[in-house]
């Protein structure tokens, strides 16, 4: 019987690969890494993805980031760019 029987590792490793960048090998080794950390350090990077997810977008006209409770659009003067202080 094998140890992954549900695939859990192999599942971690196709999404892993699936990030720019990530090649089959580096996939590999973030995802043994993320299996020996603690079980705490690999929620809190589960967290921040979802943190991340759920708080942040890019703004649909000028493409930089903002945050989800931000309004849905932005008025930009011509040539201009806003900035926005965390």
């Amino acid at each position: 019987m094998a140890v992954d029987q549900q695939g859990l590792l192999a599942r971690l490793v196709r999404e892993l690969v699936r990030l720019p960048g990530i090649g089959q090998k580096t996939a590999q080794r973030l995802a043994f890494h993320v299996l020996k950390a603690e079980r705490e350090e690999a929620l809190r990077l589960a967290d921040a993805i979802r943190a991340v997810k759920d708080g942040l977008s890019f703004c649909r006209q000028c493409r930089t980031l903002r945050r989800e409770s931000s309004a849905n659009f932005v008025s930009i003067p011509s040539g201009t760019r806003p900035e926005f202080s965390w």
